[in-house]
């Protein structure tokens, strides 16, 4: 909520850097360009959908309609950019937000306007339009809620790559029709619901998972289990991972002798 609407909240000014996740984007292309690409940050960020593909006409494998994507470039083209405290990049509400019109296979010919409102195919059926300032933070209520059955195993699935090298869903962006099937579905739905169940803190997630069995393992090989398992789909050993950059320094450091293990 906060990298979406850290403005609207009530401790604003302390959480505006989290905006950065919208204003940190490409600037040399222009407004719609730059709306096109919060969409996408958001959608497929947070939900796995690619909403930017309905852009310029309904989205041909997900039932994601143009207006739908409208309704959300409503959303941030009501929005403008400020410098808040600290230099933080900030998004704020225009004063007189307004529903966008559908712009005819994305070009400047319009259609019918469209209002301010959340994916249709994620919304109960009485979807109601946004009704505070740009929608901004109802947007941000609507993807981070339990009712929304992709947040949660989109940043679980994240969270798994990060610790295994893959996702339980190799497609990590993609959770729509055309999204790859989980090699363990019932582990992805566990882990959401555990997520969530812990009011979504991330350190309680990733501690969880480290502390199973299942990422305690060693990388050595198993002749037997490869013959079954020859990609290791099943994690019947940990597989073996490059050191990011910060590790791999860590490590020159430590056999060195000059790593500095004082605390702070």
């Amino acid at each position: 909520i906060e990298q979406i609407a850290a403005d609207r909240q009530k401790d604003a000014e302390s959480d505006l850097a989290a905006l950065g996740f919208l204003t940190l984007g490409p600037r040399l292309a222009g407004a719609k360009e730059i709306i096109d690409d919060r969409i996408d940050v958001v959608t497929r960020g947070t939900m796995g959908l690619s909403v930017y593909c309905a852009r310029c006409h309904d989205h041909k494998i997900d039932p994601i309609p143009t207006a739908d994507y409208y309704s959300l470039y409503g959303v941030f083209s009501s929005s403008y950019e400020p410098v808040g405290p600290n230099r933080a990049n900030a998004l704020a509400d225009k004063p007189n937000p307004r529903d966008e019109a559908i712009r005819i296979k994305g070009g400047d010919k319009r259609g019918k306007v469209v209002p301010r409102q959340f994916l249709k195919i994620l919304s109960p059926p009485n979807r109601q339009p946004f009704k505070i300032g740009s929608g901004r933070l109802e947007l941000a209520q609507a993807i981070a809620s339990k009712n929304n059955p992709l947040t949660a195993r989109v940043m679980v699935n994240r969270i798994w790559m990060h610790h295994f090298g893959k996702g339980i869903v190799s497609s990590i962006n993609e959770f729509g029709l055309r999204a790859m099937d989980p090699s363990h579905p019932e582990l992805l739905d566990y882990l959401a619901w555990y997520f969530t169940k812990n009011d979504w803190s991330m350190k309680t997630l990733h501690k969880h998972i480290l502390m199973s069995n299942t990422y305690q393992q060693t990388s050595e090989d198993i002749p037997r289990y490869r013959v079954v398992d020859p990609e290791n789909t099943y994690y019947y050993k940990m597989n073996r991972r490059r050191l990011d950059l910060e590790s791999f320094r860590d490590g020159l450091l430590q056999v060195s002798g000059v790593l500095d293990l004082t605390m702070g």
